[in-house]
């Protein structure tokens, strides 16, 4: 209100019916009184918009606002059928349009990257986070020669892996985030200020 230099400001009120009438048209509920008020309202805006601005001609979507009464009464609130979200996904094929280039087939290139989305927005990422081991087992030390022992011993230290050896565990493959890791290698899952926090997977 400090900008505002009078609450009469023809300007000012012309806002005030604006966001009244946008108000009522999207109400999400409506009675039949209001549906006649909201008719009022509308015509009250568009008289007023052109007296204030006579040198602006009016569009069609302000003509188009004559209706908003009629549509009410045929199809309920107008919340409820409008197309906002329709027009927010045009942006994508525009994008989708603009990126690629491609004129040849465009309808399909769109369907394809449009699937491609809708593929990762079900899996919730591009990438698996969870840990998928396969055949795992506890590694026991004395199971094994000493050799394969100190072996393990000495890759655990270049990992710095402070966890003794009866938390590590045995298993054919790893994947993690869709990378699959096989034998011969040792996976460190976390690391934190270049402590292990996790027991490493042999494999």
């Amino acid at each position: 209100m400090d900008k505002i230099l009078s609450p009469n400001d023809s300007v000012w009120q012309l806002l005030i019916i604006l966001r009244e009438m946008v108000e009522v048209i999207c109400a999400p509920r409506i009675s039949s009184s209001q549906v006649e008020y909201m008719f009022e309202v509308i015509e009250n805006y568009l008289t007023s918009r052109a007296k204030l601005y006579p040198s602006t001609p009016l569009r069609p979507k302000h003509h188009y606002l004559l209706h908003c009464p009629q549509l009410v009464h045929q199809f309920g609130p107008l919340l409820r059928v409008w197309t906002l979200r329709f027009e927010s996904k045009h942006r994508f094929f525009k994008r989708v349009v603009a990126s690629s280039s491609n004129f040849v087939n465009v309808t399909r290139t769109l369907s394809n990257k449009h699937q491609l989305l809708q593929v990762t927005y079900r899996e919730g990422s591009l990438f698996h986070t969870k840990l998928e081991v396969d055949h795992s087992v506890p590694f026991v030390s004395e199971d094994y020669c000493e050799d394969l022992v100190s072996c393990i011993k000495f890759h655990s230290q270049i990992v710095k892996a402070n966890s003794p050896l009866k938390e590590m565990h045995l298993c054919y493959k790893v994947t993690i985030q869709n990378i699959e890791f096989a034998r011969g290698m040792l996976v460190v899952t976390s690391l934190s200020e270049g402590k292990l926090q996790a027991p490493p997977w042999l494999l």
